[in-house]
């Protein structure tokens, strides 16, 4: 007999990693400082569309976070080059994605 109680299927890898950037671009959005109310509608109904979609904006917010940590802990070690770029970048970053893969699990 076949149930018709069947669980959502789960997202895919490649709708986890969509669903990312789409969280990071409203994010980016809101802080650029055009944002308008508009915005800020269109987020909250993309948020409300799927547990996923939450998922997805809050994972957007801990990466922009490690993120900014990762660059003011280099401001504060003065690893910054005179081109703004951060020496020893690389193994910065790889330990910020392997930070942010621990708390989310890895988008690819």
């Amino acid at each position: 007999m076949e149930s018709f109680c069947r669980r959502p299927a789960r997202s895919s890898r490649g709708e986890l990693v969509r669903l990312r950037l789409e969280g990071l671009t409203f994010l980016n959005r809101l802080l650029s400082g055009e944002a308008t109310q508009r915005d800020a509608t269109e987020l909250s109904r993309w948020r409300g569309r799927s547990p996923t979609h939450e998922a997805a904006f809050r994972s957007a917010v801990r990466l922009r976070r490690l993120i900014r940590q990762s660059l003011s802990g280099a401001l504060r070690e003065g690893a910054l080059n005179r081109k703004g770029g951060v020496e020893g970048g690389r193994s910065a970053m790889v330990r910020s994605r392997e930070e942010f893969d621990q708390q989310d699990g890895p988008a690819d």
